[in-house]
């Protein structure tokens, strides 16, 4: 379920909550949100692991998925990590 922000101080409270620390955080972005977006979690998530793909409709595909999925793996993901799929609305 998309979870949606207005302001990064709700963001950062949210993410307080949800992160265990016992977990590994991973952040999922393209070059655009690791460039505008990216900096404002920073503070936030200094020790999540970041995993970047290509941005554009052409690369939401399998080999993508596979591409985070070992990216993940190599980087000791399990099943107390949590994942912060890092977007922008399309319509705003």
């Amino acid at each position: 379920m998309p979870i949606f922000f207005s302001d990064i101080a709700g963001l950062n409270d949210t993410l307080k909550d949800l992160t265990n620390p016992s977990g590994t955080v991973f952040i999922l972005c393209d070059e655009n949100t690791e460039k505008h977006c990216l900096p404002l979690l920073k503070s936030s998530l200094s020790k999540a692991d970041i995993i970047s793909i290509s941005s554009g409709e052409k690369n939401k595909n399998l080999q993508t998925c596979e591409y985070i999925w070992n990216d993940s793996l190599t980087k000791i993901a399990d099943r107390k990590s949590l994942l912060i799929n890092l977007g922008r609305r399309s319509d705003m």
